[in-house]
């Protein structure tokens, strides 16, 4: 097999790696929190279960520069990682479910971040070497678009099952979609082990530690850019962690419902994403990054306002949110991801995405642990606590909309293009009101194209 073939053939294995690990996310992950909410989780835990994983597995990240010095394989490292988090599926239901546990939940998910933290930069590195800068949003955009279309179908599957089993027993729901959330997972170490490895090219950058990295990061348009993402993720955690018990406790939705909303942000995210990546290579990362920053201040303030709406068109708004989420969450991660890549120099990409990841699982954190603070947060006047903010969990979700414009207003100026197009951005309006349209157009066109082609060749 020539060098070009064993190229292709490892992005090929990799997207198949996804649609996998896809499974896993969307019978698994997806419902950890509402299997907190389950077992009784305080508005205070929930956010220790997101925040304390991300730290552990921000630190652990470090140990990634260990591995990389002593010239371990990449592959080797992706496959055990993979394989110990399928094994961890299998204990995420047991031991909570004898315990009754909401520590014993967090201590679980902690190990299990850990593990999937480790794997981080080595395939960041790993893809880094596959796929040709001039495809990567392209390529990155066609990945995650398939991701999300099975993300979706497993969501739905995992919701049906949910709903179904919560008639009679709730635990032995999520006992099932746990199971296969684990069997999926070390099926997807699989493809691991067939993708090919390019010869890993390292600089000799062994003195450039930790606090080289922080001395630097305001001098350089990539430590600029770590700032920016760690201070968004405080923001945009400040309110996340809470977004399940919101949806069961405050709006009242069913597990049915909840699966829905998170199916709309998958599909949303899976009809946008490769748009997304035709318009990363044809604008540049910076732009993209910085649209879809702005639409992403917009979705706590809109969960707010929505609490005041009654029957269906409570869940309706609900839906809409969650599809305008889809849309700009897909560019966003699309964006943060392609950046790293043009900005690091390959032969340090393992080491710099370390450092990144660090202050970014940080921020997750202080956002985590300020969620937990605020939606705590008692209220004193009757008429505000029962109309204005019926929850302290409100709180949170204004908090964070403020600091996500805070964040963009200040640091988002001091980001530099790395890949310069020559092509001004359009307005903001184009990619809310136009390009999903189009989007959608060519997709369906495109659609109706292979399903006549097919017809005519059967």
């Amino acid at each position: 097999m020539t060098s070009s073939s064993k190229y292709k053939q490892a992005l090929k294995h990799s997207i198949s790696e996804g649609k996998w690990w896809s499974v896993m996310w969307g019978f698994g992950d997806s419902f950890l929190p509402a299997f907190a909410v389950l077992l009784k989780a305080t508005t205070t835990q929930l956010g220790l279960l997101v925040s304390i994983p991300q730290l552990f597995g921000a630190i652990i990240q470090l140990g990634a520069i260990r591995f990389e010095s002593n010239q371990v394989s990449r592959k080797t490292m992706l496959i055990w990682t993979t394989l110990l988090q399928g094994i961890a599926w299998f204990t995420f239901f047991l031991l909570p479910w004898s315990t009754g546990s909401v520590p014993v939940l967090i201590a679980l998910a902690t190990l299990y971040a850990g593990l999937g933290a480790m794997a981080v930069p080595f395939w960041v590195s790993w893809m880094g070497d596959l796929v040709p800068e001039e495809t990567r949003g392209t390529y990155f955009g066609r990945r995650n678009r398939i991701i999300g279309v099975v993300t979706f179908l497993a969501l739905a599957a995992a919701g049906l099952i949910l709903n179904l089993t919560s008639k009679w027993n709730a635990m032995l729901g999520f006992a099932l979609l746990f199971f296969i959330a684990g069997a999926a997972r070390l099926y997807s170490a699989r493809y691991f082990k067939l993708q090919y490895e390019p010869e890993l090219q390292l600089k000799p950058t062994d003195s450039y530690g930790i606090k080289d990295f922080i001395r630097g990061m305001g001098k350089s348009s990539f430590g600029m850019f770590t700032i920016f993402v760690s201070l968004m993720n405080v923001a945009v955690f400040i309110s996340g962690p809470l977004m399940v018990a919101y949806w069961l406790q405050i709006l009242n939705f069913s597990y049915l419902q909840m699966t829905m909303l998170m199916g709309a942000i998958s599909v949303s995210s899976f009809l946008m994403i490769s748009h997304w990546g035709k318009h990363v290579d044809e604008y540049g990362n910076r732009n993209i990054l910085e649209v879809t920053s702005i639409i992403i201040t917009l979705f706590p303030l809109l969960w707010y306002l929505i609490h005041f709406l009654d029957g269906s068109l409570l869940f309706l708004a609900a839906l809409a949110i969650q599809i305008l989420g889809g849309l700009a969450w897909s560019g966003y991660n699309l964006t943060l991801g392609n950046y790293i890549y043009d900005a690091i120099d390959p032969g340090n990409r393992l080491r710099m995405t370390s450092y990144h990841n660090l202050f970014k699982g940080f921020g997750v954190v202080i956002g985590g642990l300020l969620a937990g603070f605020l939606s705590s947060t008692p209220v004193g006047n009757v008429w505000i606590s029962n109309h204005l903010l019926p929850s302290g969990i409100m709180i949170s979700l204004l908090v964070s909309s403020v600091a996500r414009m805070l964040v963009i207003k200040v640091f988002m100026p001091r980001i530099k293009e790395i890949r310069l197009t020559g092509k001004a951005r359009p307005p903001l309006y184009y990619f809310v009101a136009v390009m999903p349209f189009r989007g959608l157009k060519a997709d369906l066109v495109v659609g109706i194209n292979r399903t006549i082609q097919k017809s005519r060749r059967s």
